[in-house]
């Protein structure tokens, strides 16, 4: 009686044990076969609320990948979380049944009320798509996290072998399968231990859909951190993207000063004009970069970009507007930030890109939303 008793508990743990490998991220926790502080771990990052994968799919204006795959169908898809658990980009790739190729589809953010969710589409190559293939088969059957580290016995342990492990701001990806067999949804941190397949998946998944994208190989790498960085921007712009690229490469060096520094004079036009919100334009590169500097004197103020647009005419001259966001660091409200938006236009001569205009708009503020 106590051998059937013992056989009938190991089943009950070894149940739990598979149930918990087939939990999907954003599926409710309860009766998953975790222990309970793993469990309540999970509760609280909220990763296990259905409704959280819902407002990612909002956030990004995509559907859900069943539904983009569709029947028969095969997708992939990677969000990337940065550093500080910020949504950063989704990359998805996905071959319909009877489809002759697979597609690859980037989605960036939009910005509250301001302008909505972008998106890129564009035929995969074969290569890369066969590769994604390869690596969603061998990730099958992972754990949707990973196990839960006794973080004070780790301490302990490490106390004694004199080793000590440090891992901050690692960033994310959250893995999305379909049509390779159960619907799964897994989340790797960087600093997860042995997870380097699972991160290198997701990141590799990232950058084939990032290189179909062409034209978003002008957006110079040395001032992103990586490739979900850069395709962010990417989408952030229209038009002849490879020259909105081409002047906000222009443009980087002068941001982390606020366009104050003397050497930005060099790139002003002759005709450059400046208008402040509420008075009238300053022109001339000499009067308007004396009062824009004083302005930026009055203040703690930073400057980051927003859109940006380029065009190229028949003549081959070419143009670019690029709108920034200019925030004021010395607002005193906790839940809000206030900002001003720049559009500035920029015009190329002899393969320089001058400053032709910049005009202030008047102040607004943002109210960030509560978190539980």
């Amino acid at each position: 009686m106590r051998l059937g008793v013992a056989v009938f508990a190991v089943s009950l743990l070894c149940c739990a044990a598979a149930h918990a490998q087939e939990w999907n991220l954003y599926s409710p926790c309860r009766d998953a076969g975790f222990s309970e502080r793993e469990r309540q771990a999970l509760e609280e990052d909220g990763k296990c609320d259905p409704g959280a994968l819902a407002d990612i799919y909002h956030a990004f204006a995509a559907p859900p990948l069943a539904e983009l795959a569709g029947e028969r169908g095969r997708g992939v898809r990677v969000t990337v979380i940065d550093d500080y658990g910020r949504l950063v980009v989704v990359a998805d790739a996905v071959r319909r049944a009877g489809a002759s190729n697979a597609i690859a589809i980037a989605r960036g953010l939009g910005d509250s009320d301001r302008r909505p969710p972008s998106m890129m589409e564009a035929e995969l190559e074969n290569d890369a798509w066969e590769g994604i293939v390869r690596r969603a088969r061998s990730q099958a059957r992972a754990r949707a996290v990973p196990p839960l580290i006794d973080w004070a016995a780790r301490r302990a342990q490490e106390a004694d072998e004199e080793v000590i492990t440090i891992c901050l701001h690692g960033w994310s990806v959250m893995i999305e399968t379909f049509g390779f067999g159960r619907p799964r949804v897994i989340e790797r941190n960087a600093c997860d231990e042995n997870s380097d397949d699972i991160v290198d998946f997701g990141w590799r998944t990232m950058r084939y859909v990032f290189d179909t994208f062409d034209e978003c190989a002008f957006v110079d790498r040395q001032f992103y951190r990586n490739e979900a960085r850069r395709l962010s921007f990417c989408l952030a712009l229209t038009g002849e993207i490879a020259v909105a690229a081409s002047a906000s490469n222009a443009v980087q060096p002068f941001m982390y000063d606020q366009f104050a520094s003397q050497r930005l004079f060099y790139i002003l036009a002759e005709d450059f004009s400046l208008t402040l919100d509420g008075e009238g334009a300053v022109i001339g590169a000499d009067a308007a970069f004396a009062r824009w500097r004083s302005f930026s004197d009055s203040g703690d103020y930073e400057l980051s970009f927003d859109t940006g647009s380029g065009a190229e005419d028949d003549g081959g001259r070419q143009t670019a507007q690029l709108n920034l966001l200019l925030f004021d660091n010395a607002w005193p409200e906790e839940d809000q930030a206030r900002f001003a938006e720049i559009v500035s236009i920029w015009r190329r001569e002899d393969q320089i890109w001058l400053l032709q205009s910049a005009q202030v708009g008047p102040w607004q503020t943002f109210t960030f939303e509560a978190r539980d």
